[in-house]
């Protein structure tokens, strides 16, 4: 059973073992991609997120990509900062999903991305406390909780 795995920042909380049928609000801090050790994966981001302090953002403005309307966030060092490292990580034993190549590494370019009739304002601050693991099941297509991780 193949499965893949998203690292997220969601804007309202969740408990491990919480499937997502729809996507909450959230910013993708490293796209989909396979691992082959998981716990080892999240032994090290464990390490990493709790070395990182919460990061404040500020929401920029509305935008559509694709079918998608989306805020990007203003630009944040700290926020790169995780993403590269969390990227390092991911790449050291996995490989990037295919569609998540246009959205890592210089191409990274944080946003949320409005669910329905849920989205951010213009303006808009928000502070990262606590980082996501999703595992999705590809042969079902869904999407679980998988670790929570505290900012220090």
């Amino acid at each position: 059973m193949k499965k893949e795995y998203v690292v997220v920042a969601l804007l309202d909380t969740a408990d491990i073992g919480d499937r997502l049928v729809q996507w909450p609000l959230h910013l993708t801090i490293v796209p989909w991609f396979s691992y082959y050790e998981p716990e080892k994966f999240l032994d090290e981001v464990r390490n990493i997120v709790n070395q990182t302090s919460a990061i404040d953002l500020q929401v920029s403005s509305q935008t559509t990509w694709g079918y998608n309307t989306v805020n990007t966030v203003q630009y944040s060092i700290s926020l790169h900062r995780l993403h590269e490292d969390l990227l390092k990580l991911a790449m050291k034993h996995g490989r990037m999903n295919r569609t998540g190549n246009d959205y890592h590494g210089r191409s990274y370019t944080p946003h949320i991305t409005h669910q329905g009739r849920s989205r951010v304002n213009e303006g808009q601050r928000i502070k990262i406390e606590t980082v996501y693991v999703v595992e999705r099941d590809m042969s079902h297509h869904v999407k679980t909780v998988i670790e929570k991780i505290d900012l220090k």
